[in-house]
């Protein structure tokens, strides 16, 4: 049960993904699937925040501190993976650009 579980988040996370950035997909689909993943990552950042607070609360200060930065650490993950994939869009256009002015490609 939890590997077909496993098996149907990645498909729905991966597709998304490759659906919101894959130019070929029409735009207002490509903005749902961001939409949809922002609010899956936003979530699991906001659960892990509100349990580091809660243990901070309750007087386990360490356990909370090191909970919030993992929250921290996740949402810079995810900040770096989305500028990074947009780097490696942008240069992808900027090579496909440039064949297209020297004559090399179709």
């Amino acid at each position: 049960m939890d590997i077909l579980i496993e098996f149907i988040l990645n498909l729905l996370f991966e597709g998304a993904f490759m659906g919101a950035t894959d130019r070929r997909v029409p735009k207002p689909i490509r903005i749902i699937f961001l939409v949809f993943l922002a609010l899956i990552y936003g979530v699991i950042i906001a659960a892990v925040e509100i349990i580091g607070l809660q243990l901070i609360s309750e007087g386990k200060t360490a356990g909370g501190i090191l909970v919030l930065l993992c929250a921290l650490a996740v949402a810079a993950l995810v900040v770096w993976g989305v500028i990074s994939e947009r780097r490696k869009q942008l240069e992808k256009i900027r090579k496909s650009l440039n064949d297209r002015r020297q004559g090399g490609s179709f």
